[in-house]
């Protein structure tokens, strides 16, 4: 009985001991399709995003926590937000969200270098509403960065 007393204290001080980590989701910024656009969306458009260079957010139950732009193959978080900021659609737009997927992180600090081999930041999922709508690749169009749809699960 002593045994199971002594690795229940010893695995009590243990969970307090680790800090909770928070499931955070890597995307490209949140921007706004015409929904008849979004309609049409087959294998092999292009979706121009209009960045030169790798700037994502950092969510975290859809909602923005932070900014972190590519610096010397790993993500540096460049600006936090004290209120998270939320991206609803709009009767002409859609707001698209397109995810390279999760990490755990427990703490955020301006400056802090993000190692997220697990990542694949070559492809990108498409969301409209919380509903995977395709997948797509990341490609150089004229020096900018874009969205090329490998797969489209549904029409929006």
């Amino acid at each position: 009985m002593k045994d199971k007393t002594t690795q229940a204290i010893a695995l009590e001080k243990m969970m307090q001991a680790c800090k909770p980590h928070f499931e955070y989701e890597l995307a490209l910024p949140f921007f706004e399709i015409k929904n008849t656009n979004l309609q049409s969306l087959t294998k092999d458009d292009v979706l121009l995003l209009g960045l030169d260079t790798l700037q994502c957010n950092l969510l975290y139950e859809n909602k923005i926590y932070a900014n972190v732009v590519l610096y010397q193959e790993k993500f540096e978080i460049t600006n936090i937000y004290k209120t998270p900021i939320n991206k609803y659609n709009t009767k002409k737009y859609d707001t698209l969200k397109c995810s390279f997927g999760t990490f755990k992180k427990n703490k955020l600090k301006v400056g802090n270098r993000l190692n997220l081999e697990t990542l694949n930041l070559k492809e990108v999922t498409l969301f409209l509403n919380h509903e995977n709508i395709a997948q797509g690749s990341l490609v150089n169009v004229d020096n900018t960065i874009a969205i090329q749809i490998n797969k489209v699960n549904r029409y929006a």
